[in-house]
C-alpha cells in the first residue's frame, strides 16, 4: 500500500495530514483507493504502482507474447539447443513461468534426431494461468525455429511426489532415422480395432454353427 499512500499524498486534492489518518486509522480501502486516483493521471499512477522489476516483466510478457521468428528450412539439433537456451535466458521468469522451479531447463540428447529438455512445477500451480501462458509462447517461438523442427509437450505426474515434471521433446523430422511416433501410435490403434472386429467375427460365426 505504500505506492498508494505516495500517491494520493501527491495528489493536489488530498493533503498529507488527511492521509497520514486514513493510514494512521487503518481505513483506506478499495473503494477509497479508487474513489481517491479517480482523476490522477492514472498512467502516472499504475507506474507509481509498479517496482521497476515488475516493469521489466511487463516488458517481457510482451515481447514474448509479439516474439518474430525468421523461420529457417534447416537447423541442427545442437543449434535449436542453443536458440532454446537463449529464448529462455530472455524469457524464463521475467515473461512468465514463476512456477518453475528452475531458472532453467535440463537437457538429454535421446539420439541423432531426437532431444528433451525438461524442468519440475509444483502440483498446485499446474493450472496456473500465468504458466500455461508461458509455456504456449516458449512452444509457438520454438516451433517457429525451423521447418524441420518439432516441438511437443507432456507433463508426468507419477515420477515425483506432488510434483509435476514437463518434458520437451524436440524431433528433427528430416532425419533418415526419424520415427513418427504418432502415425505409429494410429497404426497400433487401427490394427487392434481391426483384430477385435476379426475376434468378434470369429465368435459371431463359431456361435452359429454351433446352433
Amino acid at each position: 500500500m505504500d505506492n498508494i499512500y505516495y500517491i494520493l499524498n501527491h495528489s493536489k486534492r488530498y493533503s498529507p495530514v488527511k492521509i497520514n489518518n486514513y493510514v494512521k486509522n487503518d481505513l483506506i480501502s478499495d473503494i477509497d483507493v479508487i474513489s481517491n486516483i479517480k482523476n490522477i493521471d492514472l498512467d502516472k499512477a499504475v507506474l507509481l504502482c509498479l517496482t521497476d522489476q515488475e516493469k521489466r516483466n511487463i516488458i517481457s510478457k510482451y515481447e514474448m507474447n509479439h516474439y518474430k521468428v525468421d523461420t529457417k528450412e534447416f537447423i541442427t539439433l545442437d543449434e535449436f539447443k542453443n536458440k532454446f537456451y537463449k529464448i529462455v535466458k530472455q524469457f524464463q521468469w521475467k515473461a512468465g513461468g514463476y512456477e518453475l522451479e528452475d531458472e532453467s531447463w535440463y537437457y538429454v540428447k535421446n539420439s541423432d534426431w531426437q532431444l528433451t529438455f525438461t524442468t519440475t512445477v509444483h502440483g498446485c500451480d499446474k493450472e496456473s494461468q500465468q504458466l500455461d501462458f508461458y509455456l504456449y509462447n516458449l512452444i509457438k517461438i520454438l516451433s517457429s525455429l525451423a521447418k524441420n523442427i518439432l516441438v511437443d509437450i507432456t507433463f508426468d505426474d507419477e515420477k515425483y511426489r506432488n510434483i509435476i515434471e514437463i518434458i520437451l521433446t524436440i524431433s528433427d523430422n528430416s532425419h533418415t532415422d526419424y520415427i513418427d511416433f504418432t502415425d505409429m501410435e494410429l497404426m497400433f490403434s487401427q490394427s487392434t480395432d481391426s483384430s477385435d472386429s476379426d475376434s468378434e467375427e470369429d465368435d459371431e460365426s463359431k456361435s452359429k454353427s454351433g446352433d
